[in-house]
């Protein structure tokens, strides 16, 4: 019985561990999470800083070359009028990419609110379960000092019973 005891305890045991190395990978998860988050963040303002840059820099050749070659003016203004709707495409992919930014970082964050609170849930039920356990071990120090008495007890008895079965034997009773 109290190896039954003890290997219910060392299973008992051995769940909390696997529980806490749980919570442990769930908590990496969200900072990895975080971490996506912030490098996705920072990709796109330089994929948005480069293109912007890019295209500036070219209006501002092109608007140079026009000042000074009147020639050119009517050219140019066809080119800049060019890159005006190619700014306005950019800017209307930026806004979808804004956009669909924000819907994601949406589902991110309730993506991590869901598991900030599934988290809290689980270390909720693990206190409630060491709880549990620490009654229990208290249950079973309980009846591991009651059987301690129970076998002295019958220990004291069985010797008694000996000596008396020798006196018999010896006829003194």
């Amino acid at each position: 019985m109290i190896e039954t005891l003890e290997k219910t305890k060392f299973d008992t045991l051995k769940d909390i561990a696997d529980l806490n190395v749980k919570v442990s990978e769930a908590r990496n998860t969200l900072l990895e999470i975080e971490k996506e988050k912030e490098s996705f963040i920072a990709e796109r303002e330089k994929q948005t800083v480069v293109k912007i840059t890019k295209v500036v820099k070219e209006s501002e050749e092109m608007l140079s070359k026009a000042t000074n070659n009147y020639e050119q003016v009517n050219t140019l203004v066809r080119v800049v009028t060019g890159y005006t709707e190619s700014i306005r495409e950019a800017h209307e992919d930026l806004k979808v990419l804004v956009k669909d930014y924000s819907e994601k970082n949406t589902l991110w964050e309730k993506n991590y609110e869901n598991q900030v609170h599934s988290l809290s849930h689980l270390e909720k039920k693990i206190n409630d379960d060491k709880k549990a356990l620490k009654k229990e071990f208290s249950e079973l120090e309980k009846q591991k000092e009651l059987l301690g008495k129970q076998r002295i007890k019958l220990e004291d008895e069985k010797e008694t019973i000996k000596r008396s079965i020798k006196r018999l034997k010896k006829g003194k009773i």
